[in-house]
């Protein structure tokens, strides 16, 4: 099943009267269970590319359908819904609240979509083994931690697709294989659909899919085997 799907996707930024192209003829289709890595260096459109892909961003041309609809025919509300109940966001930068513990931080997703069963918190905080740190403070874990802790918090709401941009790109090797020996679990064992952008080409082993990008432009698209 298609989840996410480019025809002919342009994207540029306006300053006065200076345009800058950023993503170029971009055709790409995301299926369900794909765990897509996004690389290329830097400048190349990566994380442009996902904030389309998410609708974040709406492209200059082209098309988006995410969900079976054009992006640029969903209204605020609805886009806000499908944020907080259809996919979820892991970011470099954690974005942890920090006068918040972290099963806080957790359940402040699951209040913010009304959602009701807290045990979720529980399970979640489980699998990404930061159960006996519930009751810390953000100021409190290693950077490794803090990223298992905002993993948590893109499932609560049980998402059909998980964005990452750079999760690894504070961490050191073994955080940085650790994370994404997690985010291998969550798409092999638990089916999550997972695009992910990535500075390093030693993180591609653990994706069933990856696209380069140079220069705004796919170059390659190669499925991979396990």
């Amino acid at each position: 099943m298609i989840l996410i799907e480019c025809r002919n996707m342009n994207k540029s930024y306006q300053n006065g009267q200076i345009e800058t192209p950023v993503l170029k003829d971009i055709n790409l289709v995301v299926n369900d269970n794909d765990f897509l890595g996004i690389t290329g260096p830097s400048g190349s459109g990566k994380t442009t590319l996902l904030y389309v892909l998410s609708g974040l961003e709406k492209p200059s041309d082209g098309e988006v359908i995410l969900l079976n609809q054009n992006v640029a025919q969903y209204n605020n509300q609805q886009m806000s819904n499908i944020r907080k109940n259809q996919i979820g966001f892991i970011f470099q930068f954690y974005n942890l609240i920090p006068n918040l513990t972290v099963r806080e931080n957790v359940m402040l997703a699951l209040v913010i979509a009304k959602g009701k069963d807290d045990s979720r918190v529980d399970q979640l905080l489980t699998m990404v083994g930061m159960a006996d740190y519930q009751n810390r403070y953000p100021n409190e874990l290693s950077g490794g931690m803090q990223q298992r802790v905002a993993i948590a918090r893109s499932l609560v709401n049980d998402p059909k697709i998980i964005f990452a941009d750079e999760p690894t790109g504070n961490l050191d090797t073994i955080n940085g294989n650790e994370i994404m020996n997690l985010l291998h679990r969550l798409h092999d064992e638990h089916k999550k659909t997972i695009v992910l952008v990535t500075h390093s080409d030693d993180y591609i082993k653990y994706c069933s899919r990856f696209i380069k990008l140079v220069d705004g432009k796919i170059v390659k698209d190669e499925v991979l085997s396990f």
